[in-house]
Protein backbone atom coordinates (compact mmCIF):
# COMPACT_ATOMS: atom_id res chain seq x y z
CA UNK A 1 0.00 0.00 0.00
CA UNK A 2 1.22 3.18 -1.37
CA UNK A 3 0.53 6.17 1.30
CA UNK A 4 -0.54 9.94 -0.07
CA UNK A 5 -0.86 13.16 1.79
CA UNK A 6 -2.04 15.75 -0.32
CA UNK A 7 -1.91 19.38 0.81
CA UNK A 8 -4.10 22.21 0.18
CA UNK A 9 -4.66 25.75 1.77
CA UNK A 10 -8.10 25.34 1.56
CA UNK A 11 -10.89 22.68 0.57
CA UNK A 12 -14.30 23.84 -0.23
CA UNK A 13 -16.26 23.90 -3.54
CA UNK A 14 -13.87 24.57 -6.20
CA UNK A 15 -12.89 22.44 -9.13
CA UNK A 16 -9.03 21.48 -7.22
CA UNK A 17 -10.93 20.07 -4.23
CA UNK A 18 -13.30 17.93 -6.04
CA UNK A 19 -10.27 16.85 -8.55
CA UNK A 20 -8.46 16.16 -5.20
CA UNK A 21 -11.45 14.10 -4.10
CA UNK A 22 -12.10 11.92 -7.12
CA UNK A 23 -8.44 11.06 -6.98
CA UNK A 24 -8.11 9.96 -3.64
CA UNK A 25 -11.22 7.54 -4.33
CA UNK A 26 -10.58 6.37 -6.96
CA UNK A 27 -6.76 5.79 -6.70
CA UNK A 28 -7.78 3.25 -3.30
CA UNK A 29 -8.55 0.46 -6.29
CA UNK A 30 -4.90 0.60 -7.59
CA UNK A 31 -3.16 0.25 -3.83
CA UNK A 32 -2.88 3.96 -3.08
CA UNK A 33 -4.17 5.25 0.38
CA UNK A 34 -4.81 8.67 0.91
CA UNK A 35 -5.38 11.39 3.24
CA UNK A 36 -5.69 15.59 2.84
CA UNK A 37 -4.04 18.57 4.88
CA UNK A 38 -5.91 21.49 4.91
CA UNK A 39 -3.18 24.29 5.86
CA UNK A 40 -6.34 26.88 6.90
CA UNK A 41 -9.83 25.77 8.50
CA UNK A 42 -11.32 26.44 5.21
CA UNK A 43 -12.51 23.01 4.69
CA UNK A 44 -16.55 22.80 4.19
CA UNK A 45 -16.05 20.08 1.20
CA UNK A 46 -16.01 16.63 3.41
CA UNK A 47 -16.61 13.30 0.65
CA UNK A 48 -17.51 10.50 2.51
CA UNK A 49 -14.60 8.29 3.79
CA UNK A 50 -11.98 10.86 2.94
CA UNK A 51 -9.30 11.17 5.59
CA UNK A 52 -9.42 14.95 6.15
CA UNK A 53 -7.28 16.86 8.96
CA UNK A 54 -7.63 20.67 9.12
CA UNK A 55 -4.27 21.89 10.48
CA UNK A 56 -5.82 25.80 10.95
CA UNK A 57 -2.33 27.53 10.33
CA UNK A 58 -1.84 31.41 10.24
CA UNK A 59 -1.62 33.34 7.43
CA UNK A 60 1.43 33.54 6.59
CA UNK A 61 5.10 31.82 7.10
CA UNK A 62 3.84 29.40 10.17
CA UNK A 63 6.87 27.04 10.35
CA UNK A 64 4.59 25.43 13.36
CA UNK A 65 2.21 24.32 10.17
CA UNK A 66 5.33 23.00 8.75
CA UNK A 67 6.09 20.79 11.71
CA UNK A 68 2.31 20.00 12.14
CA UNK A 69 2.19 18.67 8.64
CA UNK A 70 5.89 17.13 9.33
CA UNK A 71 3.95 14.80 12.19
CA UNK A 72 1.10 14.27 10.56
CA UNK A 73 3.24 13.03 7.37
CA UNK A 74 4.94 10.70 9.88
CA UNK A 75 1.87 9.23 11.90
CA UNK A 76 0.10 8.55 8.09
CA UNK A 77 3.46 6.77 7.14
CA UNK A 78 3.35 8.90 3.67
CA UNK A 79 6.01 7.59 0.78
CA UNK A 80 4.76 10.66 -1.39
CA UNK A 81 3.35 14.51 -0.64
CA UNK A 82 1.27 16.18 -3.37
CA UNK A 83 0.95 19.57 -2.64
CA UNK A 84 -2.03 22.09 -4.63
CA UNK A 85 -1.34 25.25 -5.28
CA UNK A 86 1.49 27.72 -4.12
CA UNK A 87 0.19 28.42 -1.14
CA UNK A 88 0.72 24.60 0.03
CA UNK A 89 3.58 24.45 -1.92
CA UNK A 90 6.66 25.24 0.62
CA UNK A 91 4.67 23.38 3.39
CA UNK A 92 4.90 20.20 1.65
CA UNK A 93 8.35 21.07 0.74
CA UNK A 94 9.11 21.55 4.23
CA UNK A 95 7.32 18.37 5.28
CA UNK A 96 8.97 16.36 2.57
CA UNK A 97 12.90 17.21 3.50
CA UNK A 98 12.11 16.93 6.94
CA UNK A 99 11.08 13.41 6.77
CA UNK A 100 13.95 12.53 4.53
CA UNK A 101 13.31 13.42 1.24
CA UNK A 102 10.16 12.02 0.28
CA UNK A 103 8.71 12.22 -2.72
CA UNK A 104 6.94 15.45 -3.78
CA UNK A 105 4.40 16.05 -6.74
CA UNK A 106 3.26 19.84 -6.84
CA UNK A 107 -0.33 20.08 -9.15
CA UNK A 108 -0.46 23.98 -10.82
CA UNK A 109 -4.19 23.87 -10.55
CA UNK A 110 -3.94 28.26 -12.19
CA UNK A 111 -3.31 29.50 -15.92
CA UNK A 112 -1.79 32.61 -14.51
CA UNK A 113 1.72 30.78 -13.89
CA UNK A 114 1.02 30.20 -10.01
CA UNK A 115 4.27 31.92 -8.95
CA UNK A 116 5.81 29.75 -6.22
CA UNK A 117 5.96 31.61 -2.58
CA UNK A 118 9.54 33.28 -1.26
CA UNK A 119 12.40 35.25 -2.52
CA UNK A 120 14.34 33.86 -5.19
CA UNK A 121 16.60 32.11 -3.41
CA UNK A 122 13.43 30.11 -1.73
CA UNK A 123 11.71 29.51 -4.73
CA UNK A 124 15.27 28.03 -6.51
CA UNK A 125 15.00 25.81 -3.65
CA UNK A 126 11.58 24.90 -3.59
CA UNK A 127 11.55 24.32 -7.57
CA UNK A 128 14.93 21.62 -6.59
CA UNK A 129 12.44 19.69 -4.39
CA UNK A 130 9.62 19.15 -6.72
CA UNK A 131 10.22 16.14 -8.56
CA UNK A 132 7.10 16.61 -10.88
CA UNK A 133 5.30 19.77 -11.32
CA UNK A 134 1.42 18.46 -13.09
CA UNK A 135 -0.51 20.86 -14.47
CA UNK A 136 -4.23 20.37 -15.54
CA UNK A 137 -4.23 21.90 -18.66
CA UNK A 138 -0.92 22.78 -20.80
CA UNK A 139 -1.87 26.74 -20.76
CA UNK A 140 -1.35 26.30 -16.98
CA UNK A 141 2.02 24.31 -17.52
CA UNK A 142 3.80 26.65 -20.14
CA UNK A 143 2.83 29.90 -17.35
CA UNK A 144 4.26 27.86 -14.61
CA UNK A 145 7.21 26.68 -16.30
CA UNK A 146 7.98 30.42 -17.92
CA UNK A 147 6.83 32.12 -14.53
CA UNK A 148 9.36 29.98 -12.16
CA UNK A 149 11.99 29.32 -14.71
CA UNK A 150 10.86 25.63 -13.89
CA UNK A 151 12.47 22.65 -16.04
CA UNK A 152 9.82 21.92 -18.12
CA UNK A 153 11.39 18.37 -18.26
CA UNK A 154 10.25 17.99 -15.00
CA UNK A 155 6.55 18.69 -15.84
CA UNK A 156 3.57 17.09 -17.15
CA UNK A 157 0.05 17.83 -17.98
CA UNK A 158 -2.64 15.71 -16.58
CA UNK A 159 -6.21 16.84 -17.70
CA UNK A 160 -8.87 17.00 -14.48
CA UNK A 161 -11.07 13.99 -15.08
CA UNK A 162 -15.21 13.24 -14.01
CA UNK A 163 -17.13 10.45 -13.31
CA UNK A 164 -19.28 11.00 -16.22
CA UNK A 165 -21.68 8.11 -15.36
CA UNK A 166 -22.48 10.27 -11.43
CA UNK A 167 -23.67 12.83 -14.04
CA UNK A 168 -27.36 12.29 -15.21
CA UNK A 169 -28.28 13.89 -18.69
CA UNK A 170 -29.88 17.26 -18.99
CA UNK A 171 -33.55 16.37 -20.68
CA UNK A 172 -33.30 18.91 -22.92
CA UNK A 173 -37.56 18.35 -24.03
CA UNK A 174 -38.70 19.59 -20.87
CA UNK A 175 -41.03 22.94 -20.60
CA UNK A 176 -40.38 25.86 -18.15
CA UNK A 177 -38.41 28.71 -17.48
CA UNK A 178 -34.94 28.96 -18.54
CA UNK A 179 -32.59 28.93 -16.17
CA UNK A 180 -29.00 30.13 -16.07
CA UNK A 181 -26.45 28.35 -13.50
CA UNK A 182 -23.06 28.82 -12.14
CA UNK A 183 -20.62 26.93 -10.44
CA UNK A 184 -17.92 28.77 -8.76
CA UNK A 185 -15.53 29.06 -5.52
CA UNK A 186 -16.87 32.73 -5.61
CA UNK A 187 -13.38 34.41 -5.59
CA UNK A 188 -12.28 37.34 -7.47
CA UNK A 189 -11.48 35.71 -10.34
CA UNK A 190 -14.25 34.22 -10.88
CA UNK A 191 -15.83 37.94 -11.92
CA UNK A 192 -19.42 37.10 -10.68
CA UNK A 193 -19.73 40.91 -11.70
CA UNK A 194 -19.47 40.38 -15.52
CA UNK A 195 -21.82 37.49 -14.96
CA UNK A 196 -24.56 39.73 -13.31
CA UNK A 197 -24.16 42.34 -14.95
CA UNK A 198 -24.69 40.06 -18.37
CA UNK A 199 -27.75 38.63 -16.51
CA UNK A 200 -29.59 41.75 -16.62
CA UNK A 201 -28.73 42.14 -20.46
CA UNK A 202 -29.93 38.50 -20.83
CA UNK A 203 -33.40 39.44 -19.15
CA UNK A 204 -33.95 41.84 -21.91
CA UNK A 205 -34.49 39.02 -24.16
CA UNK A 206 -35.15 36.27 -22.23
CA UNK A 207 -37.54 38.32 -19.18
CA UNK A 208 -38.37 34.65 -17.23
CA UNK A 209 -35.10 33.80 -16.95
CA UNK A 210 -33.43 32.86 -13.61
CA UNK A 211 -30.16 33.06 -12.16
CA UNK A 212 -28.76 30.82 -9.73
CA UNK A 213 -25.15 30.42 -8.54
CA UNK A 214 -23.72 27.50 -5.94
CA UNK A 215 -20.35 28.41 -4.56
CA UNK A 216 -18.84 30.43 -1.10
CA UNK A 217 -15.95 32.11 -1.00
CA UNK A 218 -14.48 35.53 -0.45
CA UNK A 219 -16.30 37.60 -3.20
CA UNK A 220 -19.78 36.56 -2.27
CA UNK A 221 -21.04 39.30 0.03
CA UNK A 222 -19.82 41.67 -3.11
CA UNK A 223 -21.59 39.37 -5.48
CA UNK A 224 -24.84 40.03 -3.49
CA UNK A 225 -24.35 43.64 -3.05
CA UNK A 226 -23.91 43.73 -6.63
CA UNK A 227 -26.82 41.53 -7.19
CA UNK A 228 -29.19 43.85 -4.94
CA UNK A 229 -27.92 47.30 -6.45
CA UNK A 230 -28.42 46.15 -10.04
CA UNK A 231 -32.42 44.88 -8.88
CA UNK A 232 -31.75 41.50 -9.47
CA UNK A 233 -32.43 40.15 -6.15
CA UNK A 234 -36.13 38.62 -6.89
CA UNK A 235 -34.06 36.95 -10.44
CA UNK A 236 -30.56 35.49 -8.72
CA UNK A 237 -30.48 32.73 -6.48
CA UNK A 238 -27.50 32.03 -4.23
CA UNK A 239 -26.94 28.30 -3.13
CA UNK A 240 -24.09 28.76 -0.88
CA UNK A 241 -21.86 25.73 -0.48
CA UNK A 242 -23.31 22.66 -2.14
CA UNK A 243 -22.59 18.62 -2.25
CA UNK A 244 -25.07 17.98 -4.81
CA UNK A 245 -23.30 19.39 -7.57
CA UNK A 246 -24.52 16.35 -10.16
CA UNK A 247 -28.17 16.27 -9.00
CA UNK A 248 -27.83 20.25 -9.46
CA UNK A 249 -26.85 20.50 -13.05
CA UNK A 250 -29.64 19.14 -14.48
CA UNK A 251 -31.72 22.07 -13.31
CA UNK A 252 -29.70 24.49 -15.79
CA UNK A 253 -30.58 25.58 -19.22
CA UNK A 254 -26.69 26.76 -19.64
CA UNK A 255 -24.05 27.03 -17.24
CA UNK A 256 -22.26 29.97 -17.84
CA UNK A 257 -18.31 30.11 -16.26
CA UNK A 258 -17.24 34.29 -16.30
CA UNK A 259 -13.76 33.52 -15.42
CA UNK A 260 -11.10 35.79 -15.72
CA UNK A 261 -8.64 32.87 -15.20
CA UNK A 262 -8.66 29.12 -15.46
CA UNK A 263 -6.50 26.63 -15.24
CA UNK A 264 -8.81 24.07 -16.83
CA UNK A 265 -12.63 24.38 -15.29
CA UNK A 266 -13.88 21.34 -13.43
CA UNK A 267 -17.28 22.94 -13.34
CA UNK A 268 -17.61 23.01 -17.53
CA UNK A 269 -16.19 19.54 -17.87
CA UNK A 270 -19.37 18.41 -15.13
CA UNK A 271 -21.81 20.53 -16.70
CA UNK A 272 -20.28 18.70 -20.27
CA UNK A 273 -21.01 15.67 -18.52
CA UNK A 274 -24.53 16.43 -17.71
CA UNK A 275 -25.47 17.20 -21.04
CA UNK A 276 -25.66 21.00 -19.96
CA UNK A 277 -24.49 23.42 -22.86
CA UNK A 278 -21.71 25.58 -21.58
CA UNK A 279 -20.96 29.38 -22.48
CA UNK A 280 -17.54 30.49 -21.02
CA UNK A 281 -14.45 32.83 -20.86
CA UNK A 282 -11.69 32.17 -23.43
CA UNK A 283 -8.72 32.12 -20.90
CA UNK A 284 -6.42 29.59 -19.63
CA UNK A 285 -6.87 25.92 -20.24
CA UNK A 286 -10.45 26.22 -21.50
CA UNK A 287 -10.25 26.10 -24.82
CA UNK A 288 -8.68 22.90 -24.60
CA UNK A 289 -11.87 21.26 -23.63
CA UNK A 290 -14.50 23.80 -25.06
CA UNK A 291 -14.24 24.30 -29.11
CA UNK A 292 -16.11 26.76 -29.73
CA UNK A 293 -19.06 26.27 -32.07
CA UNK A 294 -18.75 22.42 -31.47
CA UNK A 295 -18.99 21.71 -27.88
CA UNK A 296 -19.61 24.62 -26.00
CA UNK A 297 -19.02 28.80 -26.86
CA UNK A 298 -16.26 30.81 -26.24
CA UNK A 299 -16.58 34.48 -25.08
CA UNK A 300 -14.02 37.07 -24.43
CA UNK A 301 -13.55 37.63 -20.53
CA UNK A 302 -14.83 40.42 -19.02
CA UNK A 303 -17.85 41.14 -21.35
CA UNK A 304 -21.43 41.31 -20.12
CA UNK A 305 -22.39 41.92 -23.34
CA UNK A 306 -20.55 39.56 -25.19
CA UNK A 307 -21.51 36.97 -22.79
CA UNK A 308 -25.34 38.35 -22.74
CA UNK A 309 -25.13 37.72 -26.43
CA UNK A 310 -23.99 33.83 -26.46
CA UNK A 311 -26.04 33.06 -23.17
CA UNK A 312 -29.54 34.39 -24.94
CA UNK A 313 -28.82 33.39 -27.62
CA UNK A 314 -28.73 29.61 -26.24
CA UNK A 315 -31.56 30.28 -24.54
CA UNK A 316 -33.37 30.80 -27.93
CA UNK A 317 -32.06 28.48 -30.19
CA UNK A 318 -33.01 24.70 -28.52
CA UNK A 319 -31.99 22.93 -31.27
CA UNK A 320 -28.16 24.60 -31.28
CA UNK A 321 -28.42 23.48 -26.93
CA UNK A 322 -28.80 20.27 -27.78
CA UNK A 323 -26.42 19.85 -30.14
CA UNK A 324 -23.76 21.85 -28.42
CA UNK A 325 -24.73 19.27 -24.80
CA UNK A 326 -24.49 16.30 -27.07
CA UNK A 327 -21.15 16.90 -28.37
CA UNK A 328 -19.59 18.28 -24.95
CA UNK A 329 -21.22 14.99 -23.17
CA UNK A 330 -19.58 12.82 -25.92
CA UNK A 331 -16.20 14.44 -25.37
CA UNK A 332 -15.93 14.24 -21.91
CA UNK A 333 -16.38 10.78 -21.86
CA UNK A 334 -14.29 9.92 -24.66
CA UNK A 335 -11.24 12.37 -23.18
CA UNK A 336 -12.03 13.91 -19.79
CA UNK A 337 -12.57 10.64 -17.46
CA UNK A 338 -11.61 10.31 -14.01
CA UNK A 339 -10.04 6.97 -15.39
CA UNK A 340 -7.53 8.41 -17.35
CA UNK A 341 -6.88 11.21 -14.74
CA UNK A 342 -6.14 8.56 -12.30
CA UNK A 343 -4.34 6.13 -14.04
CA UNK A 344 -1.79 9.26 -15.26
CA UNK A 345 -1.30 10.15 -11.53
CA UNK A 346 -0.72 6.50 -10.33
CA UNK A 347 2.47 6.82 -13.24
CA UNK A 348 3.53 9.87 -11.99
CA UNK A 349 3.66 7.99 -8.00
CA UNK A 350 5.05 4.95 -9.65
CA UNK A 351 7.82 6.57 -11.49
CA UNK A 352 8.89 9.12 -8.45
CA UNK A 353 8.97 5.93 -5.77
CA UNK A 354 10.76 4.10 -8.37
CA UNK A 355 13.79 6.16 -8.28
CA UNK A 356 13.58 7.05 -5.32
CA UNK A 357 17.07 5.80 -3.66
Amino acid sequence: MTRILHVVRSFDLSGRSRMIGQLCDRLAAQGFRSAVAVLSDAAGYSPAGLDIVRMEGRQGLDLRTGARLRRLARERGCDIIHSHGRGAALYAALAAGWLGRRPLVHTVHRSDGDRLPGNAPVRRWLASRIGCAVAVSDAARRAFVGVNGFPAARTATIYNGVDAAAFGQRAQAEEGDPVIGAVANLSPDKDTETLLRAFLIVLRRQPRATLRIAGDGPAAGDARALCASLGLADRVTFLGFRNDVPQLLPQFSVLAHATRTEGLGMALLEAMAAGVPVVASRVGGIPEIVEDGVTGVLVAPGDPAALAEAVAGLLGDRARRLRLAQAGRARVRAEFSVERMCGKYADVYRRLLSGRS
